[in-house]
Order: structure tokens, then C-alpha cells, then sequence
């Protein structure tokens, strides 16, 4: 089984991931050393964003086999500029990488002369036979160097989409995929959900990775292409019918002792029928994207949960009060038949 190299261009990868860092060939950093005006080269990959993180853990989640070059250019406060991105396709040129996965966009305006650097950067790339990736910028249509015809560009599926990917040849941006949260690895230790056309494009690249565990020959256009187009996972469905219920059986009610108490340690004074009206997720209960991985940790230790895969997570499954019940159930009984019985009896 051939092992795909993907280069990520992004804030570089946490180096404490020890399901991770197996799979990194080599890392690079590039800055710009402000004082003496000229960009530096470093091999201090490690992620202070989060951001290069999410998207490595999203492709290996698709293809075990893939290895990484991580390219960190992105700052801890999400920056970056184009002439880091200059640098990170040259390197790019150097190294034997198959996939490079770029989930940025250029957000303000380029002068002609770096235009016409990254274009022909990407045509050289692609002259090599190594597909780009790019993310479209959210929110915004025919972003930089999403539309360059040297690139396959990555952005929103449409509402009522059927399909997670959806691939139209003639459009500059020529792939919608979809953006709905994913719950992955994040830096130093953390999960995080991961969101957007920037988790789109890490989905697509993963699905062409996977392929190419098994054919490695994939590298033009069209034949790139042809794999997404046969990619038929339908998107995730958000299931409403639950809102304001709550469970009546013994373990959802204890379950839900669980959540109340937890909730209270986060700010949380509203009764549970309240926050059973609304999506979890929300002011109400004061969780947000952000901080549900140390929420779920704690309610885990009420409820004695040992073996959480932290990947298995899915937003339908936390987008509502009865969902994180059933949920929880779930887990306590997966965790009971393959560790056997419980010390606590009470759960």
C-alpha cells in the first residue's frame, strides 16, 4: 500500500501528538525576521494555532497511510502573509510531496509582482505533477489562489447538497464540499469541532489521499477530479426532532444529573427543560466550540467514562441535550461490553 505525502501549508502541527508526529517526515517554519527585513527558515514546526493541527488529524482520519510535511507559515493569532506563502511553495518544489493542502486565502489586495510569483509558483507545482488544494475564503466567492487554474479550489456545498462533494469542472472554484464541524485534534492535547470551507478542503484532500493508498498514479486533473466525483457520503443531517424533550428512563436521568452538575462548574444556573429548548451549543449554556472538550472531559469523570475516542464525536450528537444523553448512554454501554462490569453500580 503506497504511503501518500502531503504537504500542509498552514500553522504547523502540534509536536506533542503522539498519534500525530508518527506520521511527520519533516517540518519546516518559515518567518520574517523584521529587523533585519528578509524571511527566515527554521525547523520549529510546533502549532500554537490549533489551526495546522485540525487539518492534518482531518486527513489522517481518511487515510491512515498518508505522511506530512508540515509547513508552518500562520502565527498563534491566525496571520500570515504572502510572501511566507511564496516561500512555502518553493519549498514545496523541493520536497517529494503528491498532495499539498493550503486551507488559507489571500484577504487583502496583491500587488501584480507577488500575483505573478504565486501563479507561477502553483503552475510549477502543478507542471510537476503535485495537486494543490485550496480552501475558497468563507464567505467569500472566487478568493485568492483559490481560482487559479493551477489549483483545485475548495469551497461550500450548497444548501440541500446530497452529496459531501460536489464537483463542477467549469467553475473556477470547481469542488463544494462540505463544512459542517468535525471534532479533531487541536494543539497541545486538545480536541476542538473544526469548521468551514478550511475543514472542507482538508476532507477533499483526504479523500484523494485515501485513493492514492491503493493508486498511486492519480495525479492530473481530471483523474483527481473523477475521485471526488465518485465520492457519494451524504452530508451529515442535524436531527431537531428532540428539541425540548428530555429523558425519563433511570440512566438518562442520572446522565443528566451528570450534565446539570457539570454545567453548574461552567457557569451554567439554567434548569435543564431550559436548555433542552435550545441547541447545546449556545449562550445558554455557555459551551461553545471551543471549550466542549474540557466539558465532555469532565462529564466523562462523572459518569467513570475511561476509553473515549474523542474522533467518534459528531455534532448531531451533542446539538441537543437528548442527543448528549443518548450520546453518553452510548458510551457508557460500549465502554461496559468491551472493559466489563462497572466498580460503580450506581451507574
Amino acid at each position: 500500500m503506497y504511503s501518500p505525502k502531503v504537504a500542509v501549508i498552514d500553522s504547523g502541527v502540534d509536536k506533542q501528538n503522539k498519534i500525530i508526529m508518527p506520521h511527520i517526515i519533516q517540518g519546516f517554519s518559515f518567518r520574517r525576521n523584521v529587523k533585519e527585513n528578509r524571511i527566515i527558515e527554521c525547523s520549529d514546526f510546533n502549532d500554537n494555532l490549533g489551526h495546522g493541527t485540525n487539518c492534518v488529524d482531518c486527513i489522517l482520519q481518511l487515510a491512515e497511510q498518508v505522511q506530512f510535511y508540515p509547513i508552518k507559515i500562520i502565527n498563534e493569532s491566525g496571520r500570515t502573509t504572502c510572501t511566507l506563502l511564496i516561500e512555502a511553495l518553493k519549498k514545496c518544489k523541493e520536497i517529494p510531496v503528491d498532495i499539498i493542502c493550503l486551507s488559507l486565502s489571500v484577504t487583502r489586495f496583491l500587488d501584480d509582482d507577488i500575483e505573478i510569483q504565486l501563479k507561477e509558483l502553483c503552475q510549477d507545482l502543478k507542471r510537476q505533477g503535485k495537486i494543490i488544494f485550496v480552501s475558497e475564503c468563507n464567505n467569500t466567492k472566487n478568493s485568492i489562489p483559490a481560482i487559479y487554474n493551477s489549483v483545485i479550489g475548495v469551497g461550500e456545498l450548497p444548501i440541500g447538497a446530497n452529496r459531501k462533494i460536489l464537483v463542477n469542472r467549469f467553475e473556477k472554484v470547481q469542488v463544494a464540499a462540505d463544512i459542517a464541524p468535525i471534532f479533531v485534534a487541536g494543539k497541545q492535547g486538545r480536541y476542538n469541532f473544526f469548521k468551514g470551507t478550511s475543514k472542507a478542503n482538508a476532507y477533499v484532500t483526504g479523500i484523494l489521499a485515501r485513493a492514492m493508498q491503493t493508486e498511486n498514479s492519480l495525479m492530473s486533473f481530471d483523474n483527481v477530479l473523477d475521485v471526488l466525483e465518485k465520492e457519494d457520503a451524504a452530508p451529515e443531517i442535524i436531527d431537531t426532532e428532540n428539541m425540548g424533550k428530555v429523558q425519563t428512563d433511570e440512566l438518562g436521568q442520572l446522565i443528566l444529573k451528570k450534565i446539570q452538575k457539570t454545567l453548574l462548574e461552567f457557569g451554567c444556573n439554567s434548569s435543564l427543560d431550559e436548555i433542552s429548548k435550545y441547541p447545546f451549543l449556545s449562550k445558554i449554556t455557555g459551551i461553545n466550540f471551543f471549550n466542549f472538550y474540557d466539558f465532555i472531559n469532565e462529564v466523562h469523570k462523572e459518569l467513570e467514562i475511561t476509553k473515549c475516542n474523542f474522533h467518534t464525536i459528531e455534532i448531531r450528537d451533542i446539538c441537543l441535550l437528548f442527543n448528549l444523553v443518548e450520546y453518553l448512554k452510548r458510551e457508557i454501554w460500549h465502554e461496559k461490553e468491551k472493559y466489563g462490569i462497572r466498580t460503580n453500580s450506581e451507574i
